[in-house]
């Protein structure tokens, strides 16, 4: 099912299925990506509760071995709606006897979307139910439609960080697991990440 948010400025869908963002509109333009399956099927997929892959599949934990595919699981589950206005939406997964098969924890997931002008704040909430730690990993994985207008092309944007930095990229073999080598990876001004699509000749950038 989906779910619509707008503020007269920003007009937002969010699905039920992994409390993903399906469509991020303004002045008429479409800011996501479309999930056409033949290059990504995904639009913007909620991470949880493990960002990345396992080798086999598989990780150990307290002498217990278990299956986990890339991502996790968040991203296929249904999520139900616990608040909802015209500018915020909040949703939430809870453990199950599936959930638990692969992650052996009691947990809720909260996820809202919160329409902020012309911005688009995004929260996330893990409570642990559980009366042990409670190991995992979060994140949001959004893909953006480049170019965005007519006669322009994928190399004329730019990500820019709101705050000078010196980000480290993590070292990554072919087969998109960790290196233990990482190294600086340096912007242009301490800011900005011109797009080009060789960027991408090693897999993603972390």
């Amino acid at each position: 099912m989906e779910y619509q948010l707008d503020n007269g400025c920003l007009r937002l869908l969010v699905s039920s299925c992994g409390a993903q963002m399906q469509a991020i509109e303004k002045d008429g333009a479409q800011y996501l990506w479309d999930g056409n399956e033949e290059y990504w099927p995904e639009r913007a997929p909620l991470l949880f509760p493990f960002v990345g892959r396992f080798t086999e599949g598989k990780y150990r934990l307290d002498g217990q071995e278990y299956e986990m595919d890339i991502h996790g699981f968040a991203r296929k589950l249904p999520f139900q709606v616990t608040e909802q206005t015209k500018e915020k939406i909040s949703l939430e997964l809870r453990d199950s006897q599936e959930t638990y098969a692969s992650y052996p924890y009691h947990f809720v997931l909260q996820v809202s979307y919160t329409l902020q002008k012309n911005k688009i704040g995004i929260e996330y909430q893990v409570r642990n139910l559980s009366d042990k730690t409670m190991y995992f990993g979060i994140g949001g994985h959004p893909g953006f439609r480049v170019p965005l207008e007519n006669g322009l092309d994928f190399e004329d944007y730019y990500l820019e960080f709101a705050k000078e930095c010196r980000p480290e990229r993590v070292g990554h073999t072919k087969a998109c697991f960790l290196s233990g080598v990482n190294e600086e990876f340096p912007l242009e001004d301490g800011r900005i990440l011109r797009m080009s699509h060789d960027l991408f000749d090693d897999d993603a950038i972390v």
